[in-house]
């Protein structure tokens, strides 16, 4: 109290944080000394003493309350099993806290005033006073709650001013909820598999993640490396994470292996996001990146040459990842075909870890071996690798074959009335060296050597052999006489043949030669007037038997047979005489006839004897004598089939 007895004022203090006086439930009464009573009513209605100002300040209130504390705001959660800061692998409820004790007039008076808010994505949402409750039942605490029940990037913000206008704390969080797994792939660009682990070409490895909140670091991709002998080599690496598309939880990243090397490699990858979610590890089981093409070789022979002595083929397979199942060889003759079976040369076949050797003894020593030979190789090793080498060689130790064309076929052994084309083709497996071959002309007892101009020669293939043909033109045959022709070559495997040696001919039974004769001009024989045994034959070819004049049935004719160095008919030289039209018969008759057919020879002597037994020869002119296919050049006879005179004086 303030004043004195006679006027004075009445005042209280209040000074506590939330006290409050209620106005319109609060009255004041005072007695003086005599006791008498005085009430103020409701003050928010208190009129005053005399209109006093002070007293109409609380005119119309309701009530005084004490605010000196200002209100505070705290968030709770029941999920802090945080990682990286605030990452959170499960879902949140969020607990807001606000201490005032002067809330309940908010809570009267502005329900619908935010105090929380919350984003997700940019999302938001809004927590007012009226969502908050005084469980306690303290009139001081007011709780309210939320719940991050999704994933995404949260944010939380709180702030509140109580009544006395004293602001709160602030609020202000950031956290993320992320409860998905990465999810990884692994693919390759080269999928062309052999033998389930074996690839021939380089691989490429591309290593995707789908996650919204990638850990680099968690995000490893391991790779190993071995040598054919399982020793640890050096291994490639990842090139690095790179963002390559997608937004949230779409968002990839992608990383690479580059595998160009040759080794037994391995690779997997593992991923755990910021929030702790770990992926399904993804991996390729042990493949093999094998680029190199098996090696073949074939040795002890080489390409393209000719053998005359051993010949004994080395084939040697060779690969770190070799397929027993895919190696192969074939030999083929250019005339025998594919050897099989029996047919293959003799050869033994040795295995290694890595290698296979097929190795040939020497080929027979037959004429049926030699031949052109194709030998080839074949080796596809478990990545696919293939490769395949060949060699072609010739087998040559029994040298060329001769044969002839028809009309050389039939000069053989023959006369000739005219000179013709020789034609002799020679067979050679391997081919002749043409710096060394030579033709031979040898004409009676005078051999010349043909230069290249003389003759022709044409070379072809026949079916893989040599084939050539030389063609002697006849005008090297335009003087009668007794002919002779000699091939002689060496080929490339160093075999001298010529057609006059043994087993020469296609069917290599009998030599090859060519020996024929030319005579162009016709014999003639002259006969003077002789008596014998009252026998006359007369010049003119008529004769006188028994006083009567009688025409021969033939005419008559000698062959003379000389020696080589006479170059004229020498003294009485007797010869077989024959008649003329038997001589032009049998040199046309073929050479394959007994050339010293007997029977022959005395048919014509015997029809010749009955007209001119006793007849003396007196005068012959035959200027060129012939010999047949069996005389050589030291021999000179007489004409085809018929026996040979040797010029000593002996009648025929």
């Amino acid at each position: 109290y303030a004043g004195d007895a006679a006027a004075g004022s009445i005042s209280f203090t209040m000074d506590g944080d939330s006290q409050r006086v209620y106005l319109g439930e609060t009255s004041l009464t005072i007695r003086d000394e005599a006791g008498n009573p005085v009430d103020t009513g409701r003050l928010n209605a208190y009129e005053g003493v005399n209109g006093n100002q002070a007293a109409n300040a609380l005119k119309g209130l309701n009530g005084v309350a004490i605010d000196t504390v200002a209100p505070t705001i705290a968030v709770s959660y029941d999920n802090n099993d945080v990682r990286n800061g605030k990452y959170y692998k499960a879902h949140r409820t969020g607990t807001v806290t606000l201490t005032e004790s002067n809330f309940d007039f908010s809570k009267k008076y502005e329900g619908d005033r935010v105090v929380v808010t919350t984003s997700i994505d940019g999302k938001k949402a809004t927590i007012p006073v009226s969502s908050f409750k005084n469980a306690s039942g303290d009139l001081k605490t007011y709780v309210a709650t939320f719940a991050a029940d999704s994933d995404g990037d949260w944010t939380v913000d709180a702030a509140y001013t109580d009544p006395g206008d004293h602001p709160s704390n602030t609020i202000h969080e950031e956290f993320t909820v992320d409860t998905v797994a990465p999810k990884l792939t692994l693919t390759f660009d080269n999928n062309n598999v052999k033998n389930g682990k074996y690839y021939a070409a380089d691989r490429n490895a591309t290593i995707r993640e789908v996650e919204r909140n990638f850990s680099k670091d968690e995000s490893v991709i391991t790779v190993t490396a071995k040598d054919d002998n399982g020793a640890d080599t050096a291994a490639p690496g990842p090139a690095g994470w790179q963002r390559t598309g997608g937004t949230r939880e779409s968002t990839e990243w992608t990383n690479s292996v580059a595998f160009t090397g040759e080794a037994h490699f391995t690779i997997k990858a593992t991923a755990t996001d910021l929030a702790g979610n770990k992926a399904e590890e993804v991996s390729e089981p042990e493949f093999v990146v094998d680029k190199t093409k098996p090696q073949i070789k074939i040795d002890r022979v080489e390409d393209k040459t000719a053998y005359a002595g051993t010949v004994a083929p080395l084939i040697d397979f060779n690969d770190v990842n070799i397929d027993m199942k895919n190696v192969s060889y074939t030999l083929v003759g250019d005339h025998r075909g594919e050897l099989k079976g029996d047919k293959m040369p003799k050869n033994v076949t040795t295995d290694t870890a890595n290698d296979r050797t097929v190795d040939f003894t020497d080929f027979e020593r037959k004429v049926d071996f030699d031949d052109v030979y194709t030998i080839k190789a074949h080796g596809t090793d478990l990545a696919g690798n293939t490769f395949e080498t060949k060699k072609t060689f010739s087998v040559n130790r029994f040298g060329s074959t001769y044969t002839f064309d028809a009309d050389t076929t039939n000069l053989r052994g023959t006369y000739l009335k005219k000179a013709q084309d020789v034609q002799i083709t020679e067979i050679n497996v391997s081919g002749l060296d043409l710096s060394k071959r030579q033709i031979v002309i040898a004409k009676d007892d005078k051999a010349t050597t043909l230069t290249n101009n003389d003759y022709k020669v044409a070379t072809s293939d026949d079916k893989g052999w040599s084939r050539t043909v030389y063609t002697v033109p006849a005008s090297r045959f335009n003087s009668d006489g007794f002919y002779r022709v000699q091939v002689q070559s060496m080929d490339e495997a160093g075999n001298l043949s010529q057609n006059t040696m043994d087993k020469k001919n296609a069917d290599r039974k009998g030599t090859a030669e060519v020996n024929f004769a030319v005579d162009s001009t016709a014999p003639t024989a002259s006969l003077l007037g002789i008596k014998v045994r009252h026998r006359v034959l007369q010049p003119a070819g008529t004769a006188r038997i028994g006083g009567r004049q009688r025409q021969p049935r033939h005419q008559v004719h000698r062959s003379v047979c000389r020696r080589p160095a006479q170059r004229q008919l020498e003294g009485r030289c007797h010869a077989q005489v024959h008649a003329e039209s038997d001589v032009r018969r049998r040199r046309q008759e073929p050479r394959d006839r007994d050339p010293h057919d007997r029977q022959g020879r005395q048919r014509g002597d015997v029809h010749l004897r009955q007209h001119l037994r006793g007849l003396q020869l007196v005068a012959v002119r035959h200027p060129h004598p012939v010999a047949t296919q069996h005389d050589d050049l030291r021999c000179t006879g007489g004409l085809g089939r018929h026996r040979r005179s040797d010029c000593r004086g002996e009648p025929a």
